[in-house]
């Protein structure tokens, strides 16, 4: 229970200092590349994103493994009472429409408290229009964010091609997916 206690106090503190970043300019906040130059088409475990089976709010399950060598990814850490978040949505529902037919999954989990209760009603004045999968402390603590917005772009292989922290824009997002298109 203390263990629990401990992370749910940690986690806490980690997207309160985080929310709220954005980067004016549309670049990244905080970036990790990784180069698929290494002379080899194999991927390591460290360069994928971790593995996971999550349930949307549509009571669909998306396991991000299986959308390996079909699908570019975008991950995107978010919350309802973020608001860098929020301003991100119509950018990323808008990329979602121009390229989901191009091979590009958008996945938004949210790290709310409680997303089965406290999303539905949110999503009814903010709609989003890519699959929203219910998070938890221990998953973004697994994933390492440390701030909201996150989100990792991840190409067709499973590597993880980009890391931003902070408010992501559309510009910033389809200069990515072009890049892996």
């Amino acid at each position: 229970m203390a263990k629990k206690f401990l992370l749910m106090i940690a986690w806490g503190g980690m997207v309160l200092l985080g929310c709220g970043k954005s980067d004016r300019d549309g670049s990244a906040a905080s970036n990790n590349n990784h180069s698929a130059s290494n002379g080899s088409n194999a991927v390591s475990e460290k360069e994928k994103l971790p593995d996971f089976t999550l349930k949307t709010l549509a009571g669909e399950t998306i396991n991000l493994r299986s959308l390996e060598g079909q699908k570019v990814v975008v991950v995107n850490f978010w919350a309802t009472w973020c608001g860098p978040c929020r301003h991100e949505i119509p950018d990323f529902n808008d990329v979602y429409s121009r390229y989901r037919d191009r091979g590009v999954e958008m996945l938004g989990i949210s790290v709310d408290q409680s997303p089965e209760t406290e999303v539905p009603p949110f999503l009814q004045t903010n709609p989003i229009q890519y699959p929203v999968l219910a998070g938890s402390p221990e998953l973004t603590y697994k994933y390492g964010v440390r701030g909201l917005p996150t989100t990792f772009i991840i190409d067709r292989a499973g590597r993880i091609t980009k890391r931003i922290v902070g408010m992501t824009k559309a510009a910033t997002l389809e200069a990515e997916l072009e890049k892996l298109l």
